[in-house]
């Protein structure tokens, strides 16, 4: 596999200073006034394929799916959905011929006080402008490329959601970080912008038969977060929650830093025991905790993580929390992920070697093979009900040493 950075690249440990101290710094709002009208310029390279995206204008009244053209289809949000900055918000539909849909949460860092969310965007993704300008020239690549041959859900609508407001698409606050002349605010209404696209899906997919839940990085919490909610809103279709490098191995103290700021408890689901927000304390629970109460409150749907063995991204927002070096971070995500299986009988994972952050992005995703299994089949296998057992390397089934 071909080692990728997500993080911008500036120096880590120029990125640490910042996180340990609040900083004055502040983005401008990006400019989104790309011209639309030229979808037609398309270009590929050796991990994407010419498909454009169409376009359709601001508004609040969106477009049915009926009216979607073929290929992917920009729609934007309209209504109360914007990004952290202020810049508006968009998604993006490719509609399918059989009732299944994917529903694939984009990837892209956290913030949770004034020194994180002050770093412009080299630690969490701030506007849908780079989005916009990948889907318009055509660029898509691992689970959005349905041209792709080896494809696993080739034939199924795609809802892609992007992420721009720093709270693993949960929130629903408004907050101002520092003082006087340096404050600033950030929009962590990662909810609110999902819950328009989820009203969207509702008004226009009457039956679905079934739903692959998915996201890399931040978005692998959306994933499940919102699992759920997907349930509840189509209870007879059939539901896969697939997490990619996003295992949820945080300090003792990072949701009490974090949830609270993000207001995103206010959409928990409240009907699963263990997860209310009036009974539980949900900064006491890990991420362990919320898949093994989702699970169990829908023992017919399955849930599964992947992950490498010693993730360097997520290895190091842990280090950025205050937790200790990657070879902590991956005993603890073995150990997190073993109680997930323990506890659960409908959890399955699936975890290589190395060090690379995120897979469904990219076409490796249809080429990676662990322990003689093909992710691909593994994904298909877990879409079309076939039984799967999990996947552990080699390494993986020993006591981690980077």
């Amino acid at each position: 596999m071909q080692q990728r950075h997500l993080l911008n690249p500036i120096p880590r440990l120029l990125l640490l200073c910042l996180l340990l101290v609040a900083c004055s710094q502040t983005t401008a709002e990006p400019d989104t006034s790309t011209d639309t009208n030229t979808a037609s310029d398309t270009h590929s390279d050796s991990n994407g394929t010419e498909d454009a995206v169409e376009d359709t204008s601001p508004a609040d009244d969106l477009p049915a799916l009926s009216a979607l053209n073929p290929g992917w289809n920009e729609l934007w949000a309209g209504g109360e959905t914007n990004c952290s900055r202020g810049s508006p918000y968009a998604f993006y539909v490719r509609p399918g011929t059989v009732p299944k849909v994917i529903l694939n949460f984009e990837g892209g860092g956290a913030c949770w006080n004034r020194g994180t969310c002050s770093v412009a965007d080299a630690i969490f993704k701030d506007s849908v402008q780079e989005d916009h300008e990948a889907f318009l020239a055509g660029y898509v690549a691992g689970l959005l490329d349905h041209e792709h041959p080896d494809h696993p859900m080739a034939d199924w609508h795609h809802i892609y959601i992007p992420y721009c407001t720093g709270d693993v698409h949960t929130g629903s606050a408004v907050v101002e970080y520092g003082d006087g002349d340096t404050a600033f605010t950030i929009r962590h209404q990662g909810a609110i912008n999902v819950r328009r696209i989820l009203d969207w899906l509702q008004t226009n997919y009457a039956e679905v038969e079934a739903f692959f839940m998915t996201g890399c990085s931040a978005g692998s919490y959306g994933s499940i977060y919102w699992s759920p909610h997907i349930a509840q809103m189509y209870p007879d279709a059939r539901l896969v929650q697939f997490g990619d490098s996003g295992c949820g191995v945080i300090t003792a103290t990072f949701l009490e830093d974090s949830f609270p700021v993000w207001n995103a408890t206010a959409n928990m689901p409240t009907w699963i025991e263990g997860l209310d927000p009036a009974t539980v304390n949900i900064t006491d629970l890990t991420l362990t905790d919320l898949y093994i109460r989702t699970a169990e409150h829908l023992p017919n749907q399955l849930f599964s993580q992947f992950t490498t063995l010693f993730d360097e991204n997520q290895g190091f927002y842990y280090d950025a929390m205050g937790g200790g070096n990657i070879g902590e971070w991956s005993e603890l995500m073995l150990s997190s992920l073993q109680s997930i299986s323990e506890s659960a009988e409908n959890f399955r994972r699936y975890i290589a070697p190395g060090e690379n952050h995120c897979i469904i992005p990219y076409n490796e995703v249809f080429t990676l093979e662990v322990e003689g299994v093909l992710l691909r089949d593994w994904i298909q296998n877990l879409t079309n009900e076939v039984p799967v057992s999990d996947v552990l390397c080699a390494e993986c089934q020993t006591s981690p040493e980077p």
